[in-house]
């Protein structure tokens, strides 16, 4: 359950290890420190006890999100990419291209693609590209297929049938009353999802 997104069974052994082997070493240190350091009981008294289980406690939090962080990266990690910096623009960027691949795709005989391969051949971090596989299928462009335990991503929209206005206002410009003109002037609402996909 954490994180909160899909993560492989290899990497969340990997975060497991992670975790296990920090919490043992945490428990050691944390048994040295307090047999070395009589100062809790001389300032605490009998309630030495409670700052002890907090620092436990804080020690053992930071060590399981280390390992969620570890197995939510691992897949950013393995294919040696670094996310793309947050500049305006970088998520319709980022989603031209996904839509771009899933068109090639629809070709194919597969008529999908697996997020990960989406993302290495986009050279795209996966955490970044999750999010926008969800918004597209919120905008019922694209599915997600769950197939003999692999998931697929495939285009449910057709590219010269659909207006490219709700993805141009999600991740590009909203129309707002203060730059309706603009949208006019510039005939964006006029667009279709093939005049994006266009090289």
């Amino acid at each position: 359950y954490v994180p909160n997104t899909l993560v492989r069974w290899r990497h969340a052994v990997a975060g497991g290890v992670f975790v296990s082997t920090g919490i043992e070493v945490a428990k050691k240190l944390l048994a040295w420190y307090v047999a070395s350091v009589p100062g809790y009981s001389v300032v605490y008294g009998a309630f030495a006890t409670v700052p002890i289980f907090l620092v436990w406690l804080y020690l053992s939090w930071v060590v399981v999100l280390f390992g969620a962080v570890i197995a939510a990266y691992a897949p950013s990690l393995q294919l040696h990419v670094t996310p793309r910096r947050a500049t305006p623009g970088y998520r319709f960027e980022l989603a031209v291209g996904l839509l771009r691949e899933l068109a090639t795709a629809r070709g194919a005989s597969t008529r999908g693609a697996v997020p990960s391969t989406l993302a290495r051949r986009l050279r795209a971090d996966p955490l970044q590209v999750e999010p926008l596989i969800d918004l597209l299928c919120g905008l019922d462009w694209v599915a997600r297929l769950d197939e003999s335990g692999e998931q697929r991503v495939v285009l449910l929209a057709e590219p010269d049938t659909t207006p490219a206005t709700p993805l141009l206002a999600a991740l590009l410009l909203e129309p707002s009353p203060t730059v309706r003109g603009f949208w006019q002037r510039a005939s964006l609402s006029q667009l279709m999802l093939a005049d994006l996909l266009a090289p």
